[in-house]
């Protein structure tokens, strides 16, 4: 019997160090990626201090669709100023050549409302005041090789909406699980 439960106990240990190792090169060759969520731009979907796992090595994850939660560098955006690049992270709603606009607080995507053409927790397109070629008060065309991102806490996010499309290279990672959820204060009893 203890011969037994050595042979389970190595097996398990060689398990735990290959599951180690393979976490290790997935993270280093970029297919893994682990997060902390620091702002309210994805609320209710992604809370503040929220931990998630993204990934970029399923077929899924190739192709950008919309209504994809992705992560991206903020590397050559011309309307992000940041001292060195960083990782943010907010959902798809425009791909190449879609026409966007948002009437009565709904979003539009080539003449349909957005509830018809994928399903998000947001309810209302909230303009938090930005203005400009971007806000969607007027039809935009998502350009070649871009995409249009938006924090799904429309009042309250800086996205496409004030900086413009995301050059295609400059994503990263799909959204793949929360490996720690925090409780919205919303939510909170």
């Amino acid at each position: 019997m203890r011969k037994l439960f050595d042979r389970i106990l190595i097996v398990a240990g060689v398990g735990f160090g290959l599951l180690i190792l393979i976490t290790i090169l997935f993270r280093v060759f970029g297919w893994v990626g682990f997060y902390e969520i620091p702002t309210s731009s994805m609320t209710p979907f992604l809370n503040p201090g929220d931990n998630i796992v993204v990934e970029a090595f399923s077929s899924h994850s190739k192709t950008i669709q919309r209504g994809d939660v992705r992560s991206f560098s903020t590397e050559g955006i011309k309307g992000i100023y940041t001292e060195k690049p960083q990782m943010y992270i907010h959902r798809v709603i425009g791909l190449p050549g879609d026409e966007l606009v948002v009437r009565d607080k709904r979003l539009w995507v080539n003449g349909k409302p957005q509830i018809e053409v994928f399903g998000t927790p947001v309810v209302e397109y909230i303009n938090p005041g930005f203005t400009g070629i971007y806000a969607l008060t007027e039809p935009y065309k998502v350009p070649n090789d871009h995409y249009f991102v938006v924090g799904d806490n429309t009042s309250n996010s800086s996205d496409s909406r004030v900086w413009g499309p995301v050059p295609k290279e400059n994503f990263r990672h799909l959204h793949w699980m929360h490996y720690r959820r925090v409780q919205s204060s919303s939510s909170k009893p």
